[in-house]
This record gives structure tokens, C-alpha cells and sequence, in this order.
């Protein structure tokens, strides 16, 4: 019997985008979290403020058993020290891109939580699950790529948006 077929889990990527430096660095990784919370405040600007939260988890177990030899050499650190990179601000006019699935948008990682749960026998961490929040950068003249990311994440947000069905009755509302 053959194995069941598994959807391809998408995913996901922090970017930093410069100028400077024709390739981008940063950190990809599987992107299918059991929620992806998005807070969304009005603000005088215009557009609303939006931050994202979600909770990625590294394991390093599977690499270990591989004998990969940068995991069995520093565990996951390379992961969590990227990301702890990008909570500094770029020094150029660099912008951190976050993307998953159809979307992406020019964000500021504003916070990390990093919860290390095993540990190999040099205490270098194997396990971590680790809480990202990112805050949308709003509109930036200075920097085309974010407008453009901006303006295309809107337009997405337009088209889903007038994909939803409408109700044919609002309650409180008398029928046409």
C-alpha cells in the first residue's frame, strides 16, 4: 500500500532586502503554524497599524540523526541568531520583508521569545520553539521595494476581500 499523500507545507520567509547586497539574507522555514494572529489598530495615517504574531518551531533532532554537521556542531543556533539579526534596524535602506503563502509585506521584527527545550551534550540548543512579532511598516517614500510590497499586499487584501459572500439580509436592516 502506498503512503498517504501529504500536502507540501508552504513556506515562510523573513528577508532582508538591501541595496547593497544583490542576494538577500535571512531565514526560511516551514510556515504552517496552528494560528497566525494579526492585530490591526486605526491610526491617524490613514491605513491601520497591523502586527503580526505567530510561533515558529526549530527542532535539530532529524539533522542530528543525519549527522549534519553544522547542526551537530552548534544545534540551532544559526536559526535563532538569524532572527535575532533582524530585530536590529537595517543600516542601509534595507527593508525585512515577511512572506507566506500569496502575500508579503515590509515589516520590523519587534519581538522574540525563545523558549530552548533539549539541549545536545555541549548545552548547545536542539529545540526551541520561538514566539516572532512583527509590526507592518506603513507606507515609506524612502523605500520603493516596501511601497510596492505595501501596495501589492493591498491589492490582495481588495480581491480577497471582494471575493466574500454577502449576506442577502443585514439583521436591523429592512429588505429592498
Amino acid at each position: 500500500m502506498a503512503p498517504p499523500i501529504s500536502p507540501r507545507v508552504r513556506r515562510g520567509m523573513l528577508l532582508r532586502l538591501t541595496a547593497s547586497q544583490a542576494v538577500p539574507w535571512g531565514l526560511e522555514f516551514p510556515l504552517n503554524p496552528e494560528s497566525l494572529h494579526r492585530t490591526l489598530i486605526t491610526s491617524d495615517i490613514g491605513r491601520p497599524q497591523e502586527t503580526i504574531a505567530f510561533r515558529l518551531q526549530f527542532d535539530a533532532t532529524d539533522a542530528l540523526a543525519d549527522r549534519d554537521p553544522l547542526s551537530t556542531e552548534v544545534g540551532i543556533h544559526p536559526q535563532v541568531a538569524v532572527l535575532e539579526r533582524l530585530l536590529r534596524p537595517p543600516t542601509d535602506d534595507g527593508v525585512t520583508l515577511f512572506a507566506w503563502g500569496s502575500r508579503a509585506v515590509p515589516v520590523t521584527v519587534t519581538e522574540l521569545a525563545v523558549n530552548e527545550t533539549m539541549f545536545d551534550t555541549a548545552l548547545n540548543p536542539i529545540r526551541a520553539d520561538v514566539e516572532v512579532t512583527l509590526r507592518v511598516l506603513p507606507e515609506d517614500p524612502q523605500g520603493k521595494m516596501a511601497v510596492e510590497l505595501v501596495r501589492a499586499n493591498e491589492r490582495w487584501h481588495e480581491r480577497m476581500a471582494s471575493q466574500a459572500p454577502i449576506p442577502s439580509r443585514v439583521a436591523g436592516t429592512p429588505e429592498s
